[in-house]
């Protein structure tokens, strides 16, 4: 739930920042389990912790709109980074002991990581298409950190979650309108409906 309450949160700072107003935000799948408001929004928090939806209105132009588009994205994989260098530090202060680092102390691990993650998702669609579907630098690492059970490790899957959250919402999918479409849409120059 946390990684989709930023993605929401990204979208709402960029449609306010472009002159919009947040009319409802939806958190979770499902029957819904609570109401309220807050100012002008109407708040619900659903049975199901996945996903979430916000609408925004008077967001006016191509370009506005597809920054709001990306905007949920760009706030995970920012999230991302700061979860994966603190990863590295809680593991005494350098990245040596994370998985698959290269050096660059904790920021360059914690770019590397999200770019790697990054990544996964296209190779993993592309894999039935002949391209190469090498997992990400520490996915094979997961097992071990689920195990070892320290604060290192829980921030490392917690960036890999956020950053993952983050990609997966930019494919261009129409009938779920993911984030992927709705900017498809606004660079078209179509209204989102």
């Amino acid at each position: 739930m946390g990684a989709t309450l930023v993605h929401e949160a990204g979208h709402a700072v960029a449609g306010w920042l472009r002159g919009g107003r947040v009319r409802e935000l939806r958190l979770g799948w499902g029957p819904v389990v609570w109401e309220g408001r807050l100012g002008e929004a109407e708040l619900r928090l659903a049975l199901l912790p996945l996903g979430g939806r916000i609408r925004i209105e008077g967001i006016r132009g191509r370009t506005a709109r597809a920054v709001v588009a990306v905007s949920g994205a760009v706030a995970n994989v920012a999230v991302a980074v700061v979860l994966f260098a603190l990863g590295a530090l809680a593991l005494g202060g350098g990245a040596a002991g994370m998985p698959g680092y290269l050096g660059g102390g904790p920021l360059g691990y914690a770019i590397e990581q999200v770019g790697a993650w990054l990544w996964f998702v296209p190779r993993l669609i592309g894999s039935p298409l002949g391209w190469s579907a090498a997992p990400a630098v520490g996915l094979g690492a997961i097992p071990g950190l689920l195990r070892e059970g320290t604060l290192g490790a829980g921030l490392y899957l917690a960036g890999a979650i956020f950053t993952l959250w983050g990609v997966l919402n930019l494919i261009p999918l129409p009938g779920l309108r993911t984030d992927g479409w709705l900017f498809v849409e606004a660079l078209l120059g179509r209204e989102a409906s």
